[in-house]
């Protein structure tokens, strides 16, 4: 029963992350228009290039933390067979540590396409432990991309860039 509940539970998120256009929303943070960001080539396509801030946005419990989210549910079994593929996923870290405006970077067909889009309505959902970038010394608002790899349909490792 618990499985069916959280298979259902990933399910509902999948139809919302449909629901919600990958579309690309510059989030107005603590300074105006977010002016930083990591190096990342396919984020730059979308925001233009960023300078990097001297400190990196951080998931405050570091990447066992992130992975452990991300692996709390598994994936729908039917998705179990499709290859080994990554997920990329930006998003804002504002200067008083907030996340808005996830995107998918990746682009990704059928299965892959599914989990891709569940696994955006998870970022969306995951607790808001970020420590914001810095420039100069003061926290700042930065774009950050999350690597999520997937193999034999499970997650197996999350990274920031």
């Amino acid at each position: 029963m618990t499985r069916l509940f959280l298979t259902f539970s990933l399910l509902c998120g999948l139809f919302t992350a449909f629901a919600q256009k990958n579309v690309l929303v510059t989030q107005t943070g603590c300074a105006g228009r977010v002016a930083y960001s990591v190096d990342d080539y396919p984020l730059s396509l979308k925001t233009g290039k960023l300078p990097m801030p001297d400190v990196k946005p951080e998931y405050e419990y570091g990447r066992s933390a992130l992975l452990s989210y991300f692996t709390k549910y598994p994936l729908p079994e039917y998705q179990s067979n499709i290859p080994n593929f990554q997920v990329n996923i930006a998003f804002v870290v504002s200067c008083k540590g907030e996340v808005g405006d996830y995107t998918l970077l990746s682009k990704h067909e059928g299965d892959a396409k599914d989990i891709a889009n569940l696994l955006l309505s998870m970022a969306r959902n995951m607790p808001p432990h970020w420590m914001p970038a810095k420039v100069k010394g003061m926290f700042t608002d930065s774009w950050q991309v999350l690597m999520i790899k997937v193999e034999n349909g499970q997650v197996v490792s999350v990274q920031g860039k």
